[in-house]
């Protein structure tokens, strides 16, 4: 599993200080890819996230739901295959790795990912981030 450590792990690692200690809060905006391997890295490194999310479910841009200006169609379909979409640490099944996955198995993938992390007492469902700004020495969204 070495060879399936994260670029951005090695260089924390390779690094001697640290952004925030360990125990501190940590913010993420949005509950898509980027969000649920933040917050699960972020575990990992002792840190605690919060991921403020403005709809009702994970999904980022793949969930279909009423929001406005969603990008996501029923009928869509992932442009890589299943084997580029995985997370490295929580693959795809290999019927879907061997195809172009679709929307809705994409968003059932990240939930199961949240679901197998536990990261669902992390999420802050329904919470729009208009802006973040420093107060002192906190951040404030």
């Amino acid at each position: 599993r070495a060879h399936q450590r994260c670029f951005w792990r090695r260089l924390a690692m390779a690094s001697p200080a640290r952004l925030v200690p360990a125990g501190g809060r940590v913010c993420i905006v949005g509950c898509g890819t980027a969000g649920v391997v933040a917050a699960k890295v972020c575990l990992e490194e002792g840190l605690l996230p919060t991921i403020f999310e403005k709809t009702a479910r994970v999904g980022g841009v793949w969930r279909l739901d009423e929001a406005p200006n969603r990008v996501a169609y029923d009928s869509l379909y992932t442009n890589s295959s299943g084997c580029m979409m995985c997370i490295s640490d929580f693959p795809l099944s290999f019927e879907l790795q061997s195809a172009f996955p679709r929307r809705q198995d994409i968003c059932e993938y990240y939930e199961a990912y949240v679901k197998h992390f536990s990261l669902d007492k992390h999420i802050c469902f329904e919470k729009e981030v208009i802006a973040v700004d420093r107060q002192g020495t906190e951040w404030v969204a």
